[in-house]
């Protein structure tokens, strides 16, 4: 199922690359390492992939997007699966060839286990650091809190490529 939303979504990004070359929009993938803490006590570490879009509105500014899904191949929890995202804004300070930047929105959690299923919605916080090793694509760090409550908390390497030409200053 993830695999049938993931593939055509990059694929669509792939396909109109070169007809968003002069735009404001970037992508994003990476790999995550989750862990969902409830406020009942339950906690899982999960693996999983996220992806991100976004649209910058100066140097200083965006809107992001988030979609995560984390999974653990625990037999004890009926293989359990984390989908989480949320729309951001977020605030950079941008260098040379380095961007660190901090955002904050709103985001969903959703669980589901043998012995827990549920989602939450609920504020959540982020701050990364992009390398550039090109014009338009960079290495990112970043550390994403979804939710308060019940909340996962992501730390996720990855990449981001930006449409507009150039990126750096």
């Amino acid at each position: 199922m993830k695999f049938a939303i993931i593939t055509p979504l990059l694929a669509l990004t792939l396909i109109t690359g070169s007809a968003l070359a002069d735009s404001k929009f970037y992508w994003g993938a990476n790999l995550a390492s989750s862990e969902f803490d409830s406020e009942t006590g339950f906690s899982l570490d999960t693996t999983g992939i996220g992806l991100k879009f976004g649209r910058e509105f100066g140097d200083y500014i965006d809107v992001e997007a988030h979609l995560g899904f984390g999974s653990d191949n625990s037999e004890d929890l009926g293989d359990p699966e984390l989908t989480y995202g949320g729309a951001f804004v977020k605030f950079n300070l941008p260098f040379e060839k380095v961007s660190l930047y901090v955002m904050g929105g709103a985001t969903k959690v959703d669980i589901d286990t043998n012995t827990v299923s549920g989602d939450d919605e609920e504020p959540g916080i982020g701050g990364g650091l992009e390398l550039y090793g090109g014009e338009n694509t960079a290495f990112v760090i970043e550390f994403m809190r979804y939710g308060d409550d019940n909340s996962v908390d992501s730390v996720s390497f990855g990449i981001v490529h930006r449409f507009n030409f150039p990126r750096l200053r």
